[in-house]
């Protein structure tokens, strides 16, 4: 399974953020979620897959980003989440609930 973030730069809002973008791949396929974070393509750290700089704000979308990486590698051990139904693409349904779970 590989996760990655990025900022997709052709939906910048009034403000100049760009939402922040996840996608889960598993197999050769893969699915896209929107994280619910916006951030200015200047604060954005393409290497890291993070915000850059010390705000309460930036240090929370990138603890946001870590909690949805870390839910989409381990969530299948969480209670609650142990169903293995598949997506007909191929990519778990337990992570993409477990995803959307954290996203609400």
């Amino acid at each position: 399974m590989n996760i990655l973030f990025w900022i997709y730069k052709s939906r910048t809002n009034k403000a100049g953020e760009a939402p922040v973008k996840m996608r889960i791949t598993l197999n050769g396929q893969n699915v896209s979620f929107n994280t619910k974070v916006s951030v200015d393509p200047i604060l954005w750290d393409k290497d890291k897959q993070r915000t850059k700089g010390n705000t309460p704000l930036l240090r929370e979308y990138n603890n946001t980003l870590m909690n949805l990486t870390t839910s989409g590698y381990y969530g299948q051990s969480l209670p609650g989440f142990q169903r293995k139904v598949y997506h007909p693409k191929g990519v778990v349904v337990v992570v993409i609930n477990l995803v959307i779970f954290f996203l609400s």
